[in-house]
């Protein structure tokens, strides 16, 4: 008569059977009686029972019920071998729920701070890192996080520059439980990596028409103008110079800045420039009182750029020539004093001029940079023509912070 035996019991005759065996595949329309009658004794013989659509089929070997997944569509696998005098069955159904143990770090695993950035650091594993999901928090009090890994290796990333981190703590965590805590060392991230950061900007979004005083940029406050001989509106996205009555009015707006340095990155979306119309930008320098200490920059037509005004330059790249009658550029002043200075203009990504210098101290010595002075056309205006050909699409300036 077969009998039903434990799982500990089954593993140890398998073991000594493990040599051959069948398989047999039965779906379960019917209850099923097993009859070992015509089993071969020297195989170990394998089940896979599958339960129908409808389910709950019961299975008896020998008279004794077998426990088998009652689900609809469930597998049940058996495992059956000849001990001598009896047959013992093994169901997987006995033992369906399978567990994972929780997860455990290898024997010796320790955990190494690298070198921080002013946002993040990586932290590296001696071994390999416990399958299941991977957490951090900052000493005992703080909460956990979930961190990717990638490798042996973690980085964490979002941290905020300037700041002392107690030492990071990991462990890994499934549905079965968590691992030990492993701490690496404790670190203090780097101060901010400066970079050009968006101080003003203007695209000129407005209804045709609007007059550029009425015209409210979307960063940076608004334009001012020293000359008000012409008209400057707004007219399609950009801007447009009209005449008003005086002939050859060059128009110029201006723009305060707060960098508090002598670095400034003016970038300009333009079209309608040619030999004869251009685009002049210069920066305004501050002195002790607050007053101006004069004004640096360059006209930039499609024929040239020329020399910067209002110090000692000179220039680096040996270039000629101007730039794309539409496009962009940017000009660049750079350096720690007013006396080592870089000024650097590119075009549509590429340099085409840089110059090196001092500013000029005939207004007294300057301390910063503090306005930005853009002409943007109006120099051919009269009466047969009152409308500039030279357009503004987008004006940016940018602080290094």
């Amino acid at each position: 008569m077969a009998q039903v035996y434990s799982k500990t019991q089954t593993d140890a005759l398998l073991a000594g059977k493990a040599d051959s065996a069948s398989i047999d595949r039965r779906t379960l329309n019917a209850d099923l009686v097993l009859d070992p009658s015509s089993w071969d004794k020297n195989v170990v013989h394998a089940l896979v029972l599958t339960q129908d659509a409808t389910g709950n089929r019961k299975v008896t070997l020998a008279g004794k019920s077998i426990v088998v997944d009652a689900a609809a569509k469930a597998e049940t696998v058996l495992a059956a071998v000849w001990t001598g005098t009896k047959w013992m069955v093994r169901s997987s159904a006995a033992s369906a729920v399978s567990v994972t143990p929780a997860p455990e770090w290898s024997a010796g695993t320790t955990a190494t701070t690298g070198s921080p950035t002013d946002t993040s650091v990586v932290v590296s594993f001696s071994q390999d890192i416990p399958a299941g999901t991977l957490q951090v928090r900052y000493g005992s009090t703080d909460s956990w996080r979930t961190v990717i890994k990638s490798g042996r290796n973690v980085t964490l990333d979002g941290l905020s520059p300037s700041m002392s981190y107690a030492a990071p703590e990991f462990h890994v965590v499934n549905a079965s439980g968590e691992s030990s805590v492993i701490a690496a060392q404790a670190f203090t991230t780097l101060p901010k990596a400066k970079s050009w950061t968006q101080g003003h900007l203007a695209t000129f979004t407005a209804p045709d028409g609007t007059l550029i005083e009425n015209y409210t940029p979307e960063k940076g406050g608004k334009f001012t103008r020293e000359d008000t001989k012409a008209a400057i509106k707004i007219v399609g996205g950009q801007t447009q110079v009209e005449y008003t009555g005086t002939s050859y009015a060059y128009q110029t707006l201006r723009w305060g800045t707060s960098n508090g340095d002598f670095n400034l990155r003016i970038r300009v979306k333009y079209s309608g420039i040619s030999r004869n119309n251009g685009i002049v930008v210069e920066a305004t320098a501050s002195r002790n009182g607050g007053g101006d200490s004069g004004s640096t920059g360059i006209a930039i037509s499609s024929s040239s750029i020329s020399e910067p005004g209002g110090g000692t330059w000179t220039e680096k790249t040996g270039n000629t020539g101007g730039v794309p009658e539409s496009g962009e550029f940017v000009m660049t002043f750079s350096g720690s004093t007013y006396d080592a200075l870089t000024i650097t203009l590119t075009s549509e990504g590429t340099k085409v001029r840089e110059w090196t210098g001092s500013w000029a101290t005939s207004y007294g010595i300057p301390l910063y940079l503090h306005r930005v002075n853009l002409g943007i056309g109006g120099g051919e205006l009269h009466a047969d023509s009152p409308v500039s050909a030279t357009h503004v699409d987008e004006v940016e300036v940018g602080y290094w912070r």
